[in-house]
């Protein structure tokens, strides 16, 4: 699979040029549709034992291309390097847990630390080596003005924490942690409050008050 994804790669970065190339030079007006008559006419001219293989031959390169990436995209998720899953083996059966879900439950708990401004934790289980250690990646955006040396503790120790709380490991993962970035702490702005008015549109209107003096009246 190594193989055939370094074979893919290596294609698709000739397409890439190719289209690229083209593109430019068609954007140039340095090739026209007279051209690309031309380039098909040279293709479609390549003859094997008397018979024209031209058109053959690009219609089974197409084909190859096609079929091998999807085939590719098919496959890949079975013969990936790393494990979908994480087994863990009871006295009364077996528990199988995501990758993807221990994943998003340690980047809350790490990314809840009033310390972090965002925190993202990837987990890397090799499908061949299943009694390797678990391989933990945690990338970490930290305010500004707190200690590194402190953060990055306390996110290995919730890591571990959690953890054992979801699966149990025959072995201690390997934990890594990356300060990505270190930004500052932003200050809630509270809204100004508009001075009252004065005067009599400052004044509260309550209207007339009951009962009104006779006095008044008159």
């Amino acid at each position: 699979m190594e193989r055939l994804r370094s074979i893919l790669f290596v294609v698709d970065v000739i397409v890439a040029l190719v289209a690229g190339t083209v593109g430019f030079l068609w954007s140039l007006d340095v090739i026209n549709v007279e051209a690309f008559e031309a380039i098909a006419a040279s293709v479609n001219a390549i003859a094997f034992g008397g018979v024209k293989i031209g058109r053959i031959l690009s219609v089974l390169v197409g084909l190859w291309i096609l079929v091998t990436h999807a085939l590719y995209l098919i496959c890949a998720p079975f013969f990936s390097k790393y494990d979908t899953h994480i087994r863990c083996k009871l006295n009364d059966g077996e528990v199988s847990v995501t990758v993807a879900a221990l994943e998003e439950s340690l980047s809350r708990i790490v990314a809840a630390m009033s310390a972090l401004a965002d925190a993202r934790v990837s987990v890397y289980r090799e499908r061949k080596h299943v009694e390797a250690p678990l391989r933990i990646f945690a990338s970490c955006t930290a305010y500004d003005g707190v200690s590194v040396r402190e953060v990055t503790e306390r996110v290995r120790e919730l890591i571990k924490m959690r953890l054992g709380e979801v699966v149990e490991l025959p072995h201690a993962p390997l934990i890594e942690i990356c300060v990505s970035r270190i930004v500052a702490r932003e200050l809630r702005k509270e809204p100004k409050k508009k001075p009252a008015k004065e005067g009599a549109l400052g004044a509260e209107f309550r209207g007339p008050e009951y009962p009104i003096d006779a006095e008044q009246e008159e």
